[in-house]
């Protein structure tokens, strides 16, 4: 029977460190969420008022 983890070699490095990479992108993604928001927000209330303004112009009634 082959082994295929026999040249595997311990590094010497706790399993629960993070590189410096990852730790600048979940920032980012942190910081990022304001911007969704915002824009969401912005998507909902452009597509309320585009859709007052069409039934206020076509006379339509409630």
């Amino acid at each position: 029977m082959n082994d295929i983890y026999k040249e595997n070699k311990p590094s010497g490095a706790p399993m629960a460190t993070r590189k410096i990479n990852a730790i600048t992108l979940q920032t980012v993604l942190l910081d990022d969420w304001l911007d969704r928001l915002i824009t969401s927000m912005y998507i909902v209330l452009t597509g309320t008022l585009f859709s007052v303004s069409l039934v206020i112009l076509l006379g339509f009634n409630y």
